[in-house]
């Protein structure tokens, strides 16, 4: 295989697990608007306290941007790619199983929005330390277009969802119907985020960063 070529599979493999990053942002942040509703009609928080539920993740997001530039700079961008799906992919079973617990359901949706709040730092700034010049562009593009095909693939889960279980305000749902659906508007998320994990192993890390290191950290 011609070095041309292996660069060209290279990159296009880099902007492959870019999309999933942005994926996993507009997943992340689309994924609660199909949800609400059945944990609302299911009446164990009051409206104050579904809304603290609901704006976690704007909180979780507001942490991770304090503390999303040292952290990519002390473990590199790699590292930190890997560890925000990892964060992601620990936080779903703690929002679909502890959805009678407040505190621990909060700290889960807070985990989701601090790793999507890491993943919109991290990933638009490896793409643009490791692409050539001329397709910079292109790859922040990627990373978009698949933020905004988050918030639509989430919305289409939810109807999905809400076909098979049946809406929130369905006659004879019951609670455990409503326990059901509000896990599997998460559950599915999975499969990109754990693609997103493994993915993310194979990934070079970003040559500006382990120059800056072996520089002492200098320009």
């Amino acid at each position: 295989m011609s070095n041309s070529m292996s660069e060209k599979i290279k990159i296009r493999f880099l902007l492959a697990v870019a999309g999933l990053g942005g994926l996993l942002y507009g997943v992340d942040f689309g994924v609660i608007a199909a949800a609400e509703p059945y944990l609302m009609s299911l009446g164990l928080y009051s409206g104050g306290r579904v809304s603290l539920i609901v704006g976690a993740v704007m909180m979780g997001g507001l942490v991770s941007s304090l503390t999303a530039g040292v952290l990519c700079d002390f473990f590199g961008r790699k590292k930190m790619i890997v560890a925000c799906s990892a964060m992601f992919l620990l936080a779903v079973p703690v929002v679909c199983l502890s959805i009678d617990s407040f505190w621990v359901l909060f700290a889960g949706r807070m985990l989701q929005g601090m790793s999507a709040g890491y993943m919109a730092v991290v990933m638009p700034m490896y793409l643009t330390e490791t692409l050539p010049p001329e397709i910079r562009g292109r790859g922040t593009g990627v990373f978009q277009f698949f933020l905004g095909l988050g918030l639509v693939v989430a919305a289409g889960v939810g109807c999905l969802v809400a076909n098979i279980y049946g809406a929130a305000d369905a006659k004879g749902l019951g609670a455990d119907g409503m326990i059901s659906a509000w896990g599997a508007n998460f559950w599915w998320t999975v499969v990109p985020v754990g693609a997103l994990f493994v993915g993310s192993f194979f990934l070079r890390e970003s040559p500006v960063w382990l120059a800056r290191r072996a520089n002492g950290g200098k320009e």
